[in-house]
């Protein structure tokens, strides 16, 4: 699989981190993410700022929801630890040619960051989100 496909795949976990977020408020929730890494297709290394409605639904399960993601998208070897507030994880895809780690440090109900860092094809990839809540979902 070419290495901008999980550029776009890392990218998608880190806006959708509050997902897996048990201990959130259910509501909207505002997402900026940065991305640092060599050879990022031009405009991937800008920060971006995502809005997403969670429901009770989506906030539910830390390890269990970033568990079925990972193994969702073809990944093997997947941990997934909680320790207090905060959350790590590690995965192997795409038969070892994709490697990712990355922790969720839950601040409190309304706030979140996290962190992710992978390799694939030799490409270093690190993903940053900071998230806080902004209210009810208007939807």
């Amino acid at each position: 699989m070419k290495p901008y496909v999980w550029v776009a795949f890392i990218t998608l976990c880190s806006i959708h981190a509050p997902l897996f977020a048990a201990d959130l408020k259910p509501g909207e929730w505002e997402s900026t993410v940065s991305m640092e890494g060599e050879n990022l297709p031009p405009g991937m290394a800008q920060q971006k700022t995502h809005t997403e409605c969670l429901s009770v639904d989506q906030t539910a399960d830390v390890e269990k929801a970033m568990y079925e993601t990972w193994t969702d998208n073809g990944c093997t070897n997947i941990e997934v630890d909680r320790d207090g507030d905060t959350v790590r994880w590690s995965a192997i895809c795409n038969d070892g040619s994709f490697n990712s780690s990355g922790h969720m440090t839950l601040v409190d109900q309304e706030h979140y960051t996290s962190e992710i860092i992978s390799n694939t094809g030799g490409m270093d990839l690190i993903v940053q989100t900071t998230a806080e809540w902004t209210g009810v979902c208007t939807e």
